[in-house]
C-alpha cells in the first residue's frame, strides 16, 4: 500500500520501498517529497526508478548523477 495516497496493488512493482515497510508510488513520492526523496533513497534505488514519473518530475538529470556519482 502507498503510504501516501493509500492505493494498493496486487505487486509492489508499482512501489519504491524507501524504508522499512515503507512503500509509495514514484509519482506520489516526488509530488510530496520532490528530489529530496531521493535523499532517501540509495544510489541502487534511485537507478530503478521509472524513467517516466522521473521525467514528469523534472528529476531526471539530478538521480542519473546522483547515480553516477556513486560509481
Amino acid at each position: 500500500m502507498c503510504r501516501l495516497c493509500g492505493e494498493s496493488a496486487p505487486d509492489r512493482e508499482r512501489f519504491v520501498k524507501y524504508g522499512v515497510r515503507h512503500y509509495a508510488h514514484p509519482q506520489c513520492a516526488f509530488k510530496a517529497w520532490g528530489a529530496a526523496f531521493l535523499d532517501r533513497l540509495t544510489p541502487f534505488q534511485i537507478g530503478r526508478l521509472p524513467y517516466g514519473p522521473l521525467k514528469r518530475a523534472g528529476l531526471l538529470e539530478e538521480a542519473e548523477r546522483r547515480v553516477k556519482a556513486q560509481r
